[in-house]
């Protein structure tokens, strides 16, 4: 997670880093999958938040362990997902824009329970809340 963060904000301009307020608090989890599929989960809710979010805006990333099951979650202060969008969320084509296909949630969805987890949209007030749960597979060092 660390690195994809890492990844994401080198991609950005440099003038923008600055006018991103980007928190994580990150705790070690092991878990067993496809690195490369799992990658992609964190790094399309990371882009999102970073593409939909205004600058200035404040996102949040925290990984933890709870039981048997890790927590990622992306939490941002920015426009959010009308309620009506919200419905479909998650299905093929849903979100498709100028700036995007559609797919993204979707497929990442697909990937969470193809590795016994699930992605879901937490209700808010405001922004977005995602949080991915994978089942832990064993002790960080």
């Amino acid at each position: 997670v660390e690195n994809e963060i890492d990844f994401q904000l080198d991609s950005l301009p440099a003038s923008q880093r600055p006018l991103i307020p980007l928190s994580w608090d990150l705790a070690p989890v092991v878990l067993q999958g496809d690195g490369d599929k799992l990658r992609q989960i964190v790094a399309n809710l990371i882009g999102n938040a970073l593409k939909h979010c205004p600058l200035g805006t404040p996102i949040h990333i925290g990984l933890r362990p709870s039981g048997d099951q890790s927590l990622l979650e992306v939490i941002d202060n920015g426009p959010g997902i009308s309620v009506e969008a919200q419905k479909n969320l998650f299905q093929p084509f849903a979100g498709r824009s100028r700036s995007g296909t559609g797919v993204g949630l979707w497929i990442c969805r697909l990937l969470a329970e193809a590795h016994g987890g699930r992605l879901i949209l937490q209700p808010t007030k405001a922004g977005c809340h995602f949080t991915l749960t994978l089942p832990v597979t064993g002790k960080a060092d």
